[in-house]
């Protein structure tokens, strides 16, 4: 038999979709389904979801809210034996993280993140009792790797969820059971049409990501059929950044401007530092205009320490303030081995100093 032959197929499998009365999970349910998989759109909207499924070759729906610990077990014990679990529930509010309300804090918390635990635990010990493996498929966020203003719980749920992720992973690997998650890019869905509609949105996008296209649901749904598939063993388990609009190009892109832009504004602060660049961790020459006698003098400064200002103030500020006493005192050491008047008997005079 050729291991290639019908290599994405996922015939004779089940799939549970939670989440699945639109947008991503609408579309992970569909692509599962002409996949072959047998199945099962479960979400709050009933009625949306008779209409998808009948739609579809082999599908059902059920009744399912993640924030309800009873509904979550109904909807477990009514799907039977379940191959492929995939987690799409979410919901956000946008607003400054100081104004979140414990409401609102609980309600993302328990949609996003706790419901889905409950859930994953649930099938998970199915999968595990019955021996054959499985598939369990998280979709993160961007926000599962990187942070964003004004979304701060949303971030946190989507961080908690990429954890889950590897952690499952790790433990449920020796079932043969393999545990994903898919943080894509910029989607549009019913979610955040409304933030995408003003023209600014639109000309901001185009400098955050290499592509300025918005993603699709339907962009996303082909890596989770990869994922649910039988070739899907040996990957090293963890979160999947999609990137297919270039987003995650865009944001390194973006990033390297930014620590230009800081690098301008360190040498601009360092004044009299000598040398081109400030890589990073890199010990930089100093050239101190400060004179100790008739020497001048170089340190070695670390330009993260000038960055924190854990060095010599004089660094800072021209240059021309007394400099710290341990990189001056080694030079009148020298001085004083080599017989220089001047420094002879300096390190009596200091202590009779201190004694005075």
């Amino acid at each position: 038999m050729n291991p290639f032959d019908n290599i994405f197929s996922l015939s004779g499998k089940t799939a549970f979709i939670a989440g699945a009365s639109r947008g991503i999970g609408l579309a992970i349910a569909q692509a599962l389904a002409a996949s072959g998989a047998h199945t099962i759109l479960a979400a709050r909207s009933m009625d949306k979801l008779a209409a998808h499924a009948a739609a579809l070759p082999n599908a059902r729906a059920l009744a399912l809210d993640v924030t309800s610990s009873e509904s979550i077990r109904l909807a477990v014990d009514a799907a039977g034996d379940v191959d492929i679990l995939v987690s799409v529930s979410g919901t956000n509010v946008r607003k400054r993280f100081v104004d979140f309300t414990q409401e609102e804090y609980e309600r993302i918390m328990q949609t996003n993140l706790h419901g889905i635990v409950e859930l994953t635990k649930l099938v998970g010990e199915k999968m595990i009792r019955r021996g054959q493996g499985g598939k369990i498929i998280n979709i993160g966020s961007m926000m599962s790797l990187l942070g964003l203003p004004y979304i701060a719980v949303y971030a946190i749920s989507k961080g908690g969820l990429s954890q889950l992720t590897k952690a499952l992973a790790a433990e449920w690997g020796q079932y043969n059971i393999q545990v994903n998650c898919i943080a894509p890019g910029f989607i549009l869905t019913d979610l955040n049409r409304a933030m995408w509609q003003p023209p600014e949105m639109e000309k901001w996008l185009k400098h955050a990501q290499a592509n300025p296209r918005i993603g699709r649901p339907e962009d996303v749904a082909p890596l989770a059929v990869f994922l649910a598939g039988r070739h899907e063993r040996h990957r090293p388990p963890g979160p999947r950044l999609l990137d297919h609009r270039g987003q995650e190009a865009g944001f390194r892109k973006r990033a390297d401007r930014d620590r230009c832009a800081a690098a301008r504004g360190r040498r601009q602060k360092l004044g009299r530092v000598t040398g081109r660049k400030l890589r990073r961790l890199e010990l930089i020459r100093v050239r101190v205009a400060r004179r100790v006698g008739d020497v001048d003098f170089d340190v070695r400064v670390d330009p993260l320490e000038v960055r924190d200002q854990q060095v010599v103030p004089g660094l800072l500020g021209g240059i021309q303030q007394q400099v710290d006493r341990d990189r001056v005192a080694p030079l009148r050491r020298l001085r004083r081995a080599r017989g220089d008047p001047e420094c002879q008997g300096g390190g009596q005079r200091d202590r009779s100093h201190k004694r005075a």
